[in-house]
């Protein structure tokens, strides 16, 4: 193919020197010179596998595709381009080089726009970047974008990742006293969907603002959504039983703390029941 290539670049020079007499064969000569270009650049991408090198080749050919107006070749090649972009990206995340899988991933979703899933993939890599706010920027034009195609499996995937990855950054925040930046994060999270555990650490968050019926809300909603042991229960119980204690529901908070008594919270919702002088 190089070779082929060569020979055809010849033609065209001739072509050009020789002017009006030599239009006819240029204008064979020019479309099949970007049909050989893409063919070296698949053959480098598919066969050979350097990725870099039939990037090179395939834009090189989308060059003459713009040059030569042929617009045929040219989407051929933007397709080719898109899917070693994206085979780019996915290495270079592998390899932990996350500013060129975003650059990558970035060059491939702008050579085909069907490959809206490159949005999905850089909301990954910021997610390892541990930067939120990209994270939720592409995470959302990625839902946009596949609820607009019907494609529900994709929307739910992309949103249960959003939950999982906003209610662990939220326990973080709230497991270092940073309560308020807890909430918003954790509130966030629920705008994908609702998730108990999500609910539970809400109920933990709004009582250290001093939110307590809200707390007592999101405690309820966790409670409805567990479906568990009584141990699996415990949890939503205590924080209920902490939440109804701050409102002055003594009684309401007995109760719950009763049935929190299981598990790990055992110990402590005890000690709450004797402190409060529950049954006396």
């Amino acid at each position: 193919l190089p070779l082929a290539i060569q020979k055809l670049d010849s033609c065209l020079i001739i072509c050009n020197v020789l002017g009006d007499s030599a239009l006819e064969i240029r204008a064979k000569a020019e479309p099949f010179l970007c049909d050989l270009n893409l063919r070296y650049a698949g053959d480098l991408y598919y066969n050979q596998k350097q990725k870099e090198k039939a990037v090179a080749a395939a834009r090189y050919t989308l060059s003459l595709c713009e040059k030569y107006q042929n617009e045929d070749v040219g989407n051929k090649t933007k397709k080719l381009l898109g899917q070693a972009y994206s085979s780019l990206g996915s290495g270079y995340f592998s390899g932990k080089a996350y500013d060129k899988a975003v650059v990558a991933f970035d060059s491939a979703y702008y050579f085909d726009a069907g490959l809206y899933t490159m949005l999905l993939n850089k909301a990954i890599v910021y997610r390892a970047l541990k930067n939120m706010d990209a994270f939720i920027e592409n995470i959302d034009k990625f839902i946009g974008i596949a609820s607009q195609e019907n494609d529900s499996a994709q929307v739910k995937k992309a949103q249960k990742m959003a939950i999982e990855y906003l209610r662990a950054e939220g326990s973080r925040a709230n497991a270092q006293n940073k309560a308020k930046e807890a909430e918003g994060i954790l509130i966030k999270a629920l705008s994908y969907g609702e998730d108990k555990d999500v609910f539970y650490y809400l109920a933990d968050v709004e009582t250290k603002l001093k939110k307590y019926k809200e707390a007592v809300d999101y405690a309820q909603k966790g409670l409805t959504m567990e479906t568990g042991s009584a141990e699996d229960k415990a949890k939503y119980y205590y924080a209920l039983g902490t939440a109804y204690l701050a409102l002055g529901k003594k009684n309401d908070a007995c109760e719950a703390f009763q049935n929190a008594a299981y598990g790990k919270f055992a110990q402590a919702a005890k000690a709450q029941m004797v402190n409060n002088k529950c049954g006396q």
